[in-house]
């Protein structure tokens, strides 16, 4: 008869039956408390799920968004204000999050920028801005900066724009589609500018 591993301590056994996995009592005993343990972690990890906060929510889709645009969308290109591609980069925004909460996940209101200039110099605006327009033009740069309509984000939305994020970084999508929208029910959640 074919010998079978022991799952707890990885010696041999004779096989009785398929739900026969360990070659011990002891190792039966152990095997049971990994398993409940492995249980008592995923209800945990539920549990926590559901104590988390709009702002820790928040603040994941933001990482996400944040790494999307640093590693993906602007992979290989410069500080949008200074021009820099050495160091460590970062995702800066132009409108503030404090002031303008409803441009924080704008795609279009984040580059990416060297931390010398979003953090020391506190976005380093007076480039920034002027590479935009040299970038994406003057009728863009009205539209940033110009009145926009309040847009409610429930936390179901920041899961989706976490969701879509993720999923853009994993094949690698430098352009956000309609469809992107759509599959994560994002249609009119995310400020964009329609040339």
């Amino acid at each position: 008869m074919k010998l079978s591993m022991c799952r707890v301590c990885r010696g041999p056994y004779e096989k009785r039956s398929m739900s026969h996995v360990v070659c011990s009592t002891p190792c039966a005993i152990k095997h049971t408390e990994q398993k409940r343990a492995k249980a008592d972690r995923a209800t945990l990890k539920a549990a926590k799920a559901n104590l988390k906060t709009r702002s820790q929510y928040q603040a994941e889709a933001q990482k996400t968004l944040n790494a999307w645009v640093r590693d993906v969308r602007d992979n290989g290109k410069g500080c949008v204000s200074c021009g820099t591609r050495t160091g460590a980069m970062h995702a800066g925004h132009y409108l503030s999050r404090g002031a303008h909460a409803d441009m924080a996940l704008c795609p279009d209101n984040i580059y990416r920028q060297c931390a010398r200039c979003n953090l020391y110099r506190h976005g380093n605006l007076i480039p920034y801005r002027a590479n935009l327009v040299a970038m994406r033009g003057d009728a863009f740069m009205q539209w940033l900066e110009g009145p926009h309509p309040a847009i409610k984000i429930t936390i179901a939305d920041l899961v989706a724009v976490r969701g879509m994020f993720s999923d853009m970084i994993k094949r690698q999508t430098v352009v956000i589609t309609d469809s992107d929208l759509q599959k994560f029910g994002l249609v009119g959640k995310i400020h964009q500018f329609n040339a």
